[in-house]
């Protein structure tokens, strides 16, 4: 009752578009069930081609399959991290 409440004090501050789809709360546990690490066996794949592709890939089928609350990546990197660091880089040796 006391998210209901929450969820009710907050909504007349959302967006009307929000407002009208609704807002739907669901709970969730702290306990993590299971972890899993995806490796490159010969290092063709770094750890940023690793974690897109899981989420372009698995993160979804993981996340509908029946009992599992959540899917995520504890440590999620992606191109735009990748590419703005090899800028900053590269702009302080130029």
């Amino acid at each position: 009752m006391q998210t209901q409440n929450r969820v009710n004090l907050a909504l007349p501050q959302l967006p009307p578009e929000v407002q009208r789809e609704g807002v739907t709360v669901k709970k969730l546990s702290t306990a993590i069930l299971l972890g899993m690490a995806f490796t490159s066996t010969d290092d063709r794949y770094d750890s940023v081609f690793l974690n897109n592709f899981i989420t372009i890939n698995l993160l979804d089928r993981i996340a509908s399959l029946p009992g599992v609350g959540e899917a995520r990546l504890a440590s999620r990197q992606d191109y735009g991290c990748a590419y703005g660091s090899i800028r900053r880089r590269w702009q302080r040796w130029a």
